[in-house]
């Protein structure tokens, strides 16, 4: 891949899929903190909550900053939440930089009692720019078989 261009995200990071699980303690607690942040609008054509590079979220220090990225490219999607069950969430991201910066952010704006994230998946793999395949968060994890590995039992 040394000659070809690395896929990359609008804010400027490599294009390296996240995926946080969140356990949701309190269903009603975290639709009322979604509805309260202005970054976060309900898509329900997809059946998610997009986390857009916008309103709190402006702050956030990715390599390309907010006032560097043109005007016609706002909003941009920096991450997707879906909940799969009434006490499941996931949230999509496509890059390990955009994952370590969402933690402490919904840390921050979802309390521990709402909800909190349990464990991460990444797509240890960086794509060609010039790949056709589907390369969304969700193609890559849902299509494969996820290996977990207990912290604990490791000690």
């Amino acid at each position: 891949m040394a000659d070809k261009p690395i896929l990359a995200t609008v804010t400027g990071e490599y294009f390296q899929p996240v995926r946080l699980h969140y356990q949701v303690l309190d269903h009603d607690g975290l639709l009322r903190a979604f509805k309260k942040l202005r970054c976060l609008e309900h898509d329900p054509t997809e059946q998610r909550w997009v986390w857009l590079y916008d309103h709190e979220a402006k702050t956030l220090r990715f390599k390309r900053s907010y006032a560097e990225i043109h005007k016609d490219l706002h909003p941009i999607v920096i991450g997707s939440f879906f909940l799969r069950t009434k006490d499941k969430l996931l949230l999509d991201l496509r890059s390990c930089e955009r994952a370590i910066l969402a933690i402490p952010f919904f840390a921050k704006h979802l309390p521990q009692r709402v909800a909190r994230v349990t464990e991460s998946e990444i797509v240890n793999k960086l794509f060609s720019a010039t790949e056709s395949t589907q390369l969304t968060p969700g193609d890559l994890f849902d299509r494969q078989v996820s290996s977990y590995r207990d912290p604990a039992a490791v000690m």
